[in-house]
């Protein structure tokens, strides 16, 4: 869909073999187009626009893998230290914290009874 553009634009036929690893794009000159440079520029110019695309994709799916693993990290605060965790740790650090506060209290307050008694 990006390649026929490109190819309308250059007087030129843009092909992707896909059989191949990694893919190939074959890029023919169409002799029934009259333009207005030679047809060594025309697959020069067609060559370049196909690199452009495909720098621009890469950055769009780098942009959208950097998105979503943002989503899915957020920042905890532990003392004074911050730390990426990920979200599906969240409810873990919640039950953690409260053990540790119901394990702290009834040994507290034991303490300070005696003591007041």
């Amino acid at each position: 869909r990006n390649l026929k553009p490109i190819a309308e634009k250059t007087g030129t036929h843009i092909h992707v073999i896909d059989n191949t690893n990694p893919a190939q794009i074959e890029i023919k000159i169409i002799k029934g187009r009259v333009g207005n440079s030679s047809p060594g520029k025309r697959i020069d110019e067609a060559k370049f626009q196909v690199d452009k695309l495909l720098k621009d994709i890469e950055t769009r799916n780098q942009r959208k893998n950097i998105e979503k693993v943002e989503k899915n990290v957020r920042i905890s605060d532990n003392s004074n230290h911050q730390k990426a965790t990920p979200r599906n740790h969240k409810d873990n650090d919640m039950k953690e914290k409260r053990k540790k506060f119901k394990r702290k209290m009834p040994h507290t307050t034991k303490t300070r009874q005696a003591r007041y008694f």
